[in-house]
């Protein structure tokens, strides 16, 4: 639902230290989320924002009020300026232009796609709880201070202060300070010139120095084999890349990564390169480097259905076929044939057959319906895997 709300227009008047005429609280419906939009230039005592709530301020349309406080989301694609203070637990998108004298984004989002102006003249600027602010490509984030007022300090407690990849106008003036105890981050154009006092400004202009890591597989006599499932993780467990072997990935230098491989089609994991016998092991990507895993395939026969697997004088031979269930056409699904053992009772092998696409395994012709099939053999034997298509 879209509410358009007919607000009185009064002259806006604004002094240089941006005192507001005060009127009536704008308060928007909580009892449902609605949208409310703004149409027409308007300023407001205080501007409330509901959670579960939005507001919308069209394109050049001018909104002043002396106190704005956001739970909800306000969409700014005019001008939005506050003669007192912004309080940010909701998320605010600016397309167009956001300044307030005091700002606290208060475990709230900012998302600036515009010009987002802090004038410091008053108080302070908070970042706390988890607040962030995202300056987009080719937006502005401005520290300003105009007339005589002393500026006070802007202070990030937050996990991020500022993710900037947009542009911000030289800013800084006598008194002022960042106190910085998360992370502040350096725009790509312009310069900080506020003393920092806590953590260092992150450069995110300068791109980190990146390595190539490539994970490969072989068999244990170093032939290469493809196809084992590799997982790239950060040392906290976060997933980063995953797929088959040979895989690559592009990561920052003097960063560890986690690298685990898995097991499949009877080959079982034996060793990396170096020696180590951990299917998971950490990189130090202080260079290109490469790795292997070295897989032990045993004795087992894998291939496409009819597939014969021709024993020693003590193995009889084992055939594995494949047909539709329902037309006995004759099929080629991916098989393995792996001998267990072999005794005076005869050779046990185990056979695992595939789906593919439409094609689902139904049962075995002795009526079993595991695809992973144990059977005991003294000689040449043939069994069928029976298949649903379509």
């Amino acid at each position: 639902m879209t509410i358009e709300v007919k607000i009185p227009h009064y002259e806006l008047v604004l002094l240089a230290c941006f005192a507001l005429v005060l009127v009536p609280t704008l308060m928007l419906p909580n009892a449902y989320a609605a949208t409310t939009t703004i149409s027409t230039d308007s300023f407001f005592e205080s501007l409330v924002v509901n959670e579960g709530d939005t507001l919308v301020i069209d394109p050049e349309v001018e909104v002043a009020a002396s106190s704005i406080t956001n739970n909800g989301t306000i969409t700014n694609r005019g001008s939005i300026v506050s003669g007192g203070e912004i309080i940010n637990g909701g998320i605010i998108e600016n397309y167009g232009f956001l300044s307030s004298d005091s700002t606290s984004n208060d475990g709230g989002t900012i998302e600036n796609y515009g010009t987002l102006r802090f004038m410091g003249v008053h108080e302070h600027f908070y970042n706390m709880n988890g607040g962030t602010i995202n300056v987009k490509e080719n937006a502005r984030f401005e520290f300003l201070r105009e007339g005589s007022y002393q500026p006070h300090n802007l202070y990030n407690d937050a996990s991020s202060l500022v993710d900037n990849y947009g542009t911000v106008a030289e800013i800084g003036y006598p008194g002022m300070t960042i106190q910085n105890q998360g992370s502040l981050y350096k725009q790509c154009s312009g310069t900080y010139t506020i003393p920092v006092i806590g953590n260092p400004i992150i450069d995110k202009c300068t791109p980190a120095e990146q390595h190539t890591l490539t994970i490969s597989s072989s068999d244990l006599d170093e032939n290469p084999i493809s196809g084992m499932w590799t997982t790239i993780r950060t040392l906290d467990g976060t997933l980063l890349k995953s797929g088959f072997t040979p895989i690559t990935f592009k990561g920052d230098a003097d960063i560890e990564y986690k690298v685990s491989v898995a097991n499949y089609d009877g080959r079982e994991f034996s060793r990396w390169e170096d020696g180590s016998t951990s299917r998971t092991r950490t990189i130090d990507l202080t260079s290109d480097t490469t790795i292997t895993a070295h897989y032990d395939p045993g004795d087992s026969l894998r291939g496409f259905t009819s597939l014969v697997y021709t024993g020693t004088e003590e193995q009889p031979d084992l055939t594995v076929d494949a047909v539709n269930f329902g037309s006995s056409q004759e099929l080629h699904m991916w098989a393995i044939i792996d001998p267990q053992s072999t005794d005076d009772s005869g050779t046990t092998y185990k056979v695992i057959v595939h789906n593919y696409k439409d094609r689902v395994f139904d049962h075995w012709e002795d009526g079993s319906t595991n695809p992973v099939r144990v059977l005991a053999i003294q000689e040449n034997k043939a069994i069928t895997a029976f298949y649903n298509v379509g």
